[in-house]
């Protein structure tokens, strides 16, 4: 199981929620303390398991993400090239 992936979305909610002023703290607390809490959320958390709610997460590979990051970076470096007025002589040793 990727766990850098669930921490990564984690990250990303709480920032979302930091941004609509949310504050966020964290507490450890020991398992199965007894603690109404506790409890609350691991009922939760089965409910969420076992629930009928379509959520589904499309997860990317980090090449693809590469890939397509560098095809964009050419793109915009081949639009930059073309639209400049400098750099006559060096365009004619590299002829598209």
């Amino acid at each position: 199981m990727n766990h850098q992936n669930l921490v990564e979305q984690i990250s990303e909610e709480i920032w979302k929620f930091e941004n609509d002023n949310w504050i966020t703290h964290f507490t450890w607390m020991k398992t199965h303390d007894d603690n109404y809490r506790n409890g609350l959320a691991d009922h939760l958390v089965k409910e969420a398991a076992c629930g009928s709610d379509d959520i589904a997460y499309i997860k990317i590979l980090k090449s693809a993400v590469t890939s397509a990051l560098k095809e964009k970076g050419v793109q915009a470096w081949q639009s930059e090239w073309d639209a400049s007025n400098k750099g006559e002589i060096t365009k004619t040793f590299f002829p598209l």
